[in-house]
This record gives C-alpha cells, structure tokens and sequence, in this order.
C-alpha cells in the first residue's frame, strides 16, 4: 500500500488517475460508491485509492489541490467501512488508514478489485447496469450492457484451481518443489519452452500465481500452486483437511489381523516431493 506522501506526490503532479480520486468528503455518500464500484470492478487494476478531506482543483481557489482535512475521522471511516459492506451487491473490504499533513488528518482508502468470480460490483438500489460503474482514466463510467456481458464471461471462464490466496506469498512455494517440477518436466521433454523460464515466468506461466489484488508489482500463490508447491507449513495453514492418505492391505483378505489391519502412510507435503521410497516404505 502506498503512503498518503507518495500519493499526494503522483496527485499533484500527475493529477487523479486511473489508481487514484480524491474527495472533499465531508461524509460518505453516491460519489464515493461509485468509485468504490469502479475500483472494484476494473479489471487487471488492482483496485484505486480513495483520498479524503482534499479539495480538487474545481473546488479550490488556486485551482491546485488542497488538504482541506476531515473533522470527524472516526466517523468517515465508520460510515466509509460500514456503507462498502452494505451498499453494494456484495462485501468490500478496503484497507482504511488516517494521515497528516499541514497539520490537518486525511484518510487513505485503498479499495480492492474483487475476483472476477465477484463481478460485478453494483449499489444494489440501483441494480444492474446502473448501479455498476467501471474505472476509465479519471472518472467512473457506468458500465453499458456490454460490460456487464464481459463479467459474467470472466466468471465462467475462472476456475476453481485458479483462485488466488492475497494472504499467501512467494515464500509460501517450495524451491526444492519446484526444481523437482523442472527435473521431471525435463526428463519428460528436454525442449519444453518453459524449462527456459525464471521461476516466477514458469509459476505464472502455470496458473500457480497471480498478480495481486492490491500490491502493485506483486504475486501471490493460487490453489493450484499451493497445493503443487506449497511448503508443508502453508499446506497445514491453507488447507488443514488437505492430505494424502497411502493405506498397504497386506494378504488377500480385508482383515487377516484385527490388531493390524492395515499398512498407513499421511503425506502432507507438496505433489512433486512426494518420493516412491516413501510410499513404498510407509514406516520408515
């Protein structure tokens, strides 16, 4: 998350953008939702950060921003938290902070974009398509038919192995996993395209990460690579039911010894460490 200085820096330099809209805001109301929604919907954004208790160059008089302040902090981030849970079609969650400067408090609200499973965000009052709104250069657009057409197409088209885990990171992958993934790749086609990628190419490459939903430039691990090459302590974090289970029937009959019935081995550990000599020797 970005600091409000870095923020203000890109604003009055740059002006509002794509990632960015300030708010005089002396409470939470419609402009604010939109925006929400345009941020939460805009795809492969990563959401925006709303700023407020600024003065946009339309409303002051040097035509340049200003911090104008907001009197009752504690309210606007009640109203700002309670409102992107009840407001719309289904629960945000930003991430709220306050901030000084020139002696006066502002708060920082970066506003996620959503999983497309998710899309789209709409003020459920107004439905669909009026209630829906997406992010185009500096202003919030309401989404046409058409846009609305396009999420749900995004819906279908992720799957569930897909699914990113935005607590989860990089450090949560297994090195030795993912050589071991290469070594076998390789013995399997030694000119695979991919065995020519950098570890984060070759997981990104595999669906195993995604780009985050709200850190600019970072990744972070979906199901599909946790379950492939998470380390043993994320696999019991993420997924505690998450298991292998090997069971050895010695003899042909089902129960040849109540008292040892079975031969049972629980691996907990990601897919390509999993080693012959394990299963073959559940007990040593």
């Amino acid at each position: 998350m970005l600091t409000f200085d870095e923020l203000w820096e890109l604003l009055t330099t740059e002006d509002e953008g794509v990632e960015i809209e300030a708010k005089k805001c002396s409470e939470v109301g419609k402009s604010c939702w939109e925006t929400i929604s345009a941020f939460s919907n805009e795809p492969s954004l990563g959401g925006g950060y709303l700023l407020l208790g600024i003065k946009s160059s339309e409303e002051s008089d040097t035509n340049n921003y200003e911090i104008e302040g907001i009197a009752d902090t504690d309210k606007i981030q009640r109203d700002l938290a309670t409102q992107c849970r009840e407001v719309f079609n289904i629960t945000i969650r930003p991430q709220i902070e306050t901030a000084t400067k020139d002696g006066k408090i502002v708060i920082v609200a970066l506003i996620p974009e959503v999983q497309p499973s998710e899309k789209p965000v709409y003020i459920t009052k107004r439905g669909l398509p009026q209630g829906a709104f997406r992010r185009i250069a500096s202003t919030d657009q309401k989404c046409t038919d058409r846009d609305i057409e396009l999420f749900y197409q995004e819906r279908n088209a992720q799957t569930y192995d897909t699914t990113i885990f935005p607590d989860a990171t990089l450090d949560d992958l297994d090195p030795e996993a993912i050589a071991t993934y290469r070594r076998e790749r390789q013995a399997l086609n030694s000119n695979a395209s991919e065995l020519n990628f950098d570890d984060q190419q070759l997981l990104y490459a595999l669906n195993a990460i995604a780009r985050h939903p709200t850190q600019k430039g970072e990744y972070c691990p979906t199901i599909a690579g946790l379950i492939l090459f998470g380390k043993a302590i994320a696999l019991r974090r993420y997924f505690p039911m998450h298991r292998i289970d090997y069971i050895l029937v010695e003899g042909k009959e089902w129960v040849s010894d109540p008292d040892k019935r079975y031969q049972s081995l629980e691996i907990r550990e990601p897919l390509p460490t999993i080693s012959h000599s394990q299963i073959n020797n559940p007990h040593s």
